[in-house]
């Protein structure tokens, strides 16, 4: 009676560990499924984005704010609905600049503005500010500068030049026009009330 009492309680721990090891390979199988995330699925977003930039002496580098941004795993792409980035110098705000859409590499390693970019060069006591107008532009600002091969219209006090492609180094304030440079000078028209 002795050895099948054994035998009996042999029998269940065998079949009570050969469940055991089922369930834990099942339960393990599903949680390593559910880890594998998808990286053409956003991983997070977020809404009224602020995101700014300091130096190493806690002066203001850049700042971007946008109303939504959505990242996504793969390549450590965000999204931004009408990014508004703005570049400073030591002293100054140097550069506004806004567009209706940005997606950005390596959260603000590279900004890609597309649709209705307008790049804002503010005047400084030494210099008239500009404004570069266009659909796409490249935005680097760790090096601060930025590119496009897209036509560009600049706005500066009367006079409108036109032409394709452009490079622009924000930390001196200067934009290389690359080819097609067309310019018209229509200074703004005074009147004089003196008789």
């Amino acid at each position: 009676m002795n050895s099948k009492k054994t035998i009996f309680f042999t029998l269940a721990l065998a079949v009570a560990i050969g469940f055991s090891c089922w369930l834990a390979l099942n339960i393990a199988k599903n949680l390593l499924h559910e880890s594998n995330v998808s990286t053409q699925n956003p991983d997070f977003f977020m809404h009224n984005v602020i995101y700014t930039q300091m130096d190493e002496d806690g002066n203001m580098r850049n700042q971007i704010t946008a109303p939504s941004l959505v990242h996504y795993l793969d390549n450590d792409t965000s999204m931004f609905e009408k990014p508004h980035l703005l570049v400073f110098n030591v002293t100054q705000k140097l550069w506004d600049i806004s567009a209706d859409r940005g997606k950005s590499i390596s959260f603000m390693g590279t900004i890609y503005l597309s649709d209705n970019v307008n790049i804002e060069r503010m005047e400084t006591p030494n210099d008239l500010g500009f404004t570069v107008k266009t659909t796409a532009m490249t935005v680097y600002p760790d090096s601060k500068t930025a590119n496009t091969k897209e036509p560009v219209t600049i706005l500066q006090n009367g006079s409108v030049v036109n032409a394709v492609g452009a490079t622009a180094d924000l930390a001196q304030g200067t934009v290389n026009l690359l080819s097609k440079v067309e310019g018209n000078y229509a200074p703004e028209k005074t009147t004089n009330n003196e008789k």
